[in-house]
């Protein structure tokens, strides 16, 4: 019986053993993955703000582009039937 109870205590021990390590794998495992998708998300998230700031700033240069064309006392209409005539 003795045998038996020691037999028993190894065996629970090992497998607490792997389980304690599969844990602290997933674990480790788990803390890369979330820091790799982070990464990748903060540079999206960069590239994006990057890319809207380059579009804002194309569609400024652009508004102003057209206001400059309508004239000071012309609304856009006005610019636009000007110019088809």
């Amino acid at each position: 019986m003795r045998q038996d109870a020691s037999d028993a205590t190894r065996w629970t021990k090992k497998e607490s053993v792997k389980g304690w390590d599969a844990t602290k794998d997933g674990t480790t495992k788990a803390a890369h993955w979330t820091g790799r998708e982070s990464e990748k998300g903060w540079k999206a998230t960069k590239a994006g703000t990057k890319d809207a700031a380059h579009d804002t700033a194309a569609w400024t240069r652009k508004a102003a582009h057209d206001m400059s064309q309508w004239g000071t006392d012309k609304t856009p209409d006005a610019a636009k039937t000007e110019q088809n005539q």
